[in-house]
C-alpha cells in the first residue's frame, strides 16, 4: 500500500493477495449423482407404483409357497419316519410283512402330490404377479412420469443438459425398471423367505445349529455393509458415465455428412472409444465386487450346509438315532 512505501516497508510478492478469480460460466451443467445409501423413498415410490394391492397379494403368495415347500418336507419326513417304525416292529415280530398298519400309500402319494400342485400354482401366481401385474404397471406408470415432466421442462434446461443424458434415462434406465427390477423384486423376497425357513427348520431339527449361525450371521452382515458402500456407488459411477457415450454418439450422427466431409472420421472414432474406455473403468471394478461378494456368500453357504450335515451325524453318535 500507499502507507508501506511512505515508511519505507519493502512488499515482496508473496504478501500481496491475488484477486478472486471468479468462476467461469458454464452451458452444460454437470451430472450429479445421489450420495450415500438408498433413501426409503425410493423403494416406497417403486412399490406404489407397482401396486400396493398387488404386492400384497405376491407377498402372500411367495409367503403360502413357502409354508407348503416346508409342509412337503415334514410330510415326506413323517413318511419316512412312519417306514422306519414299520420296519422296526417287523423286526422285532410285532407285526407281519404285509399288513398295512394304517399306512395307505395311495394316499400318501396323493396329500404329497397336492401340496407339490399347491406350491407350483402359487410359484406361477408369484411370476404372473411380479411380472403382469407389478412390473409392466410400474414401467409403463415411470415411464409416463417422467416423459412428462421432460416434456413440461422449460427451454433452459435442454440448453443446459446434453440430449445423451436424457436418452440415457428413456435408455438403460427404463430397461433397468422394465426388466432388472422385478426379478431383483422376486429374488429378494424369495431368497429371504427360503433363508429364514431353513434357518428356522434346521434350528427345531437341532437346536446346536444356532451355534454356528449366529457368527456366521454377523460375518454375513459385515460383507453385506462393505459390498453395498462399494457397490453402490460403482453403479452410480456407471450410470453417469455412460451419458457422455450417448451424446457423442447422438451429436456424431447429426454431424456425420459435416464429419465425413472434413476427414475427421477417425478422430470422433477415437473420441467415442475413449468415452467407452472411461465408463469401463467404472464397470469392470462394479463385476470384481460382485465376484468378490460371490466367493463370500458361496463360502458361508457351504459352511451352513456342512453343519446341517455334521449335526445329524454327531446326534446319532450320540442319541444313537436322528429323526428325518
Amino acid at each position: 500500500s500507499e502507507e508501506d512505501i511512505k515508511d519505507g516497508k519493502k512488499v515482496t510478492a508473496t504478501q500481496v493477495k491475488p484477486a478472486e478469480e471468479e468462476p467461469k460460466a458454464r452451458l452444460v451443467t454437470k451430472e450429479e449423482s445421489a450420495k450415500g445409501a438408498v433413501s426409503w423413498s425410493v423403494y416406497t415410490t417403486y412399490v406404489m407404483s407397482c401396486g400396493l394391492f398387488y404386492v400384497s397379494i405376491y407377498f402372500l403368495l411367495a409367503v403360502l409357497g413357502r409354508f407348503l415347500g416346508i409342509a412337503q418336507d415334514l410330510y415326506l419326513a413323517n413318511w419316512a419316519d412312519s417306514n422306519d417304525r414299520k420296519t422296526t416292529k417287523i423286526l422285532r415280530g410285532l407285526s407281519l410283512a404285509g399288513e398295512d398298519n394304517d399306512e395307505n400309500v395311495l394316499v400318501r402319494l396323493a396329500v404329497y402330490g397336492a401340496l407339490g400342485f399347491l406350491s407350483s400354482f402359487t410359484i406361477a401366481g408369484q411370476v404372473v404377479y411380479v411380472w403382469i401385474y407389478c412390473g409392466i404397471r410400474s414401467a409403463r406408470l415411470l415411464h409416463n412420469l417422467m416423459l412428462e415432466n421432460v416434456l413440461r421442462l422449460p427451454q433452459s434446461y435442454f440448453d443446459t443438459t446434453p440430449l445423451g443424458r436424457i436418452l440415457n434415462r428413456f435408455s438403460k434406465d427404463v430397461y433397468t425398471v422394465d426388466e432388472i427390477l422385478p426379478r431383483v423384486f422376486q429374488g429378494f423376497f424369495a431368497t429371504l423367505l427360503r433363508v429364514l425357513s431353513v434357518l428356522v427348520v434346521n434350528a427345531i431339527g437341532n437346536w446346536v445349529f444356532i451355534i454356528i449361525v449366529v457368527p456366521l450371521g454377523t460375518l454375513y452382515m459385515f460383507f453385506q455393509r462393505y459390498y453395498l458402500c462399494t457397490s453402490r456407488e460403482l453403479k452410480r459411477l456407471e450410470s453417469t458415465t455412460r451419458s457422455p457415450i450417448f451424446a457423442n454418439f447422438q451429436e456424431t450422427l447429426n454431424g456425420v455428412s459435416t464429419i465425413r466431409a472434413y476427414g475427421q472420421s477417425q478422430r470422433f472414432i477415437t473420441s467415442n472409444e475413449d468415452r467407452v474406455d472411461y465408463h469401463l473403468r467404472a464397470y469392470y471394478p462394479s463385476v470384481s465386487s460382485n465376484r468378490w461378494l460371490a466367493v463370500r456368500l458361496e463360502t458361508i453357504g457351504a459352511i451352513i450346509v456342512f453343519g446341517s450335515a455334521i449335526f445329524p451325524v454327531l446326534s446319532i453318535a450320540i442319541n444313537g438315532h436322528v429323526s428325518a
